[in-house]
């Protein structure tokens, strides 16, 4: 599913400008930074002890080295 499906699927009455990433096909979906993989959408959700939001530049860093 592209990016721009899943986001229009999830806030039906949002109007997105156009924006080459909109065209990605997502694969999947990680909470877990260490377990994404290319095409993959990173979720960092706030936990009891650490946000997951402040893992995305280690989420990032890990995709770039599987290409």
């Amino acid at each position: 599913m592209k990016l721009r499906e899943l986001l229009m699927t999830l806030l039906e009455s949002v109007h997105l400008s156009e924006h080459p990433a909109l065209e990605a096909e997502v694969k999947g979906l990680a909470t877990n930074s260490h377990a994404c993989q290319p095409g993959y959408l990173f979720i960092g959700m706030p936990g009891t002890r650490v946000d997951g939001g402040e893992f995305w530049p280690s989420a990032i860093a890990l995709v770039r080295s599987r290409l």
